[in-house]
């Protein structure tokens, strides 16, 4: 899901010129949101119960709601440091840089 995301997300924000926040937060929003429910069909559900001893329903039980409370803590956490630390990406003026270049 994480591969996913960055794929359709890297067409939609481009090189970055035109978005209010930095791509840092976008990012990471994706990291957060490829974590959210962890199935049967996720190789790490099925290292967390062969290694804790879980059986199939107490896993899903335990592993995929913890998941989901970081996924959602995560989108929390991002979203209350773009507001406090927005970190502006820089504007790609191209005249702006063509002017300091011949300046140098």
């Amino acid at each position: 899901s994480m591969i996913t995301g960055v794929g359709l997300m890297g067409a939609v924000i481009g090189d970055g010129s035109g978005l209010d926040y930095h791509p840092f937060y976008i990012f990471l929003a994706i990291g957060f949101g490829s974590i959210t429910l962890s199935w049967m069909n996720d190789s790490g559900f099925w290292v967390v119960q062969r290694l804790s001893g879980f059986t199939e329903k107490e896993t899903l039980k335990t592993w995929s709601v913890l998941l989901t409370a970081i996924s959602i803590l995560g989108l929390v956490q991002i979203l209350i440091f773009s507001k406090i630390l927005p970190l502006k990406p820089e504007t790609k003026d191209v005249e702006t840089a063509a002017l300091i270049f011949e300046q140098k």
